[in-house]
């Protein structure tokens, strides 16, 4: 299987801490729009191969599992209008091949971490909403 898309449903619960013990040819996991609970499962990052992660308009709690900058081949992370706190892993900068990285409508603190500006393939950042704070640093 290489996409699950199950965007704009009534689906519920916790999302499975094994969902990727079986898929390792995964590239999509489109979730967006439900009504999913508990934490971002770190286990997430045995889907190696996964290419777009859409979590966001959900009900996950805690923090952004730093697990996820383990997944390298990312083009596109929506993980926006959840309640999620805590700091933006400094581990997101080493992300290479993400296009898209919308954090938006959360509640994550501290300031963003300078090494996401190096990005060379990001073109489209969306942190509004959240309680940010710091400087942003000058790429040059």
């Amino acid at each position: 299987m290489h996409v699950i898309a199950l965007t704009d449903n009534n689906l519920t619960g916790n999302l499975p801490i094994t969902i990727c013990d079986h898929l390792p040819d995964l590239k999509g996991l489109y979730l967006r729009k439900n009504s999913l609970d508990g934490v971002i499962p770190p286990n997430l990052e045995k889907c190696r191969k996964l290419q777009k992660l859409e979590l966001g308009d959900n009900e996950f709690i805690g923090t952004l599992p730093r697990e996820l900058a383990n997944l390298t081949a990312l083009t596109y992370l929506y993980i926006s209008d959840l309640h999620l706190k805590g700091e933006i892993p400094m581990e997101f900068g080493n992300l290479q091949k993400l296009h898209e990285l919308d954090l938006a409508h959360n509640e994550l603190t501290g300031s963003v971490p300078h090494n996401i500006f190096n990005m060379s393939a990001l073109q489209n950042i969306d942190f509004g909403e959240n309680k940010l704070s710091g400087s942003i640093k000058d790429r040059t």
